[in-house]
């Protein structure tokens, strides 16, 4: 088999994983639709739809980037020391900066819950936790990605999309 063949063959079988857990993902999320509608209230159910592009635009900000500049700088790198270091300095900086937004976002919580959902409730406080446990996940994941290791990909993706729900 030559190797534009052998590279075909896994990449197919690598795109064939991760199409498998992101579709498995978004399963997950539908089929625990009808668990939100019969369990929370129609108002529950609301501030929850109101708070996902909160988290959305909130992951972007947790990330600032580091999620390219993580695999830019680290695929490439063949000396394992080195790796070493750039996962260790990207993880610190992102272990670092969640730490201090998740404490800012704790501190004006009164006034961005009035403002996002109109109450006072205290979802955002958990909606705060998925964001820093996200940002503490993601590298981790594109770890796993970066090395090639598909099914260790899938498993923490699947774990971080549990996390969420």
């Amino acid at each position: 088999m030559s190797n534009v063949a052998a590279n075909i063959k896994r990449m197919s079988r690598h795109t064939a994983v991760y199409g498998f857990g992101n579709i498995l993902n978004r399963a997950i999320t539908f089929l625990l639709l009808p668990l939100y509608t019969n369990i929370l209230s129609t108002a529950d159910y609301g501030v929850l739809n109101l708070i996902y592009p909160f988290l959305g635009l909130m992951n972007v900000v947790f990330m600032y980037g580091m999620d390219s500049a993580f695999m830019r700088f680290f695929i490439p790198e063949k000396d394992e020391k080195r790796r070493l270091e750039i996962f260790s300095t990207v993880y610190i900086s992102i272990l670092v900066t969640t730490t201090v937004f998740t404490g800012l976002l704790y501190l004006v919580e009164p006034a961005l819950a009035h403002a996002i959902l109109g109450n006072d409730n205290n979802f955002l406080y958990l909606a705060f936790v998925i964001l820093a446990l996200d940002g503490l996940s993601f590298l981790p994941v594109l770890y796993y990605r970066s090395i090639n290791k598909p099914v260790s990909y899938v498993e923490i993706g699947r774990a971080s999309c549990r996390e969420r729900v």
